[in-house]
């Protein structure tokens, strides 16, 4: 089960300021193995899912799905350590 929390102020207004709101249509390819992120993701609404390709077997491996007030743990790992995402 996943836990919500409530994010502390002085965050949030930092979090704020660099804030990006975007709107993505369905089916599009927002991050591809290989990419440098230069913004995590926070998902408002919809779903996202996390797929790994996996070129043996020539096809994508679904890792996990993103909902609502949730982030995807791969992008802030790829954007705190400054490589490119493994996943799309």
């Amino acid at each position: 089960m996943i836990k919500t929390f409530k994010i502390p102020e002085e965050f949030s207004k930092e979090f704020m300021n660099d804030f990006e709101l975007i709107h993505v249509k369905k089916d599009t390819v927002i991050v591809t193995e290989g990419d440098r992120l230069k913004k995590i993701p926070f998902i408002k609404s919809g779903l996202i899912s996390v797929y790994k390709e996996e070129l043996d077997l020539g096809r994508e491996v679904l890792l996990y799905q993103v909902g609502p007030s949730q982030t995807c743990m791969m992008s802030i790992t790829a954007s705190l350590r400054g490589t490119n995402s493994l996943v799309n």
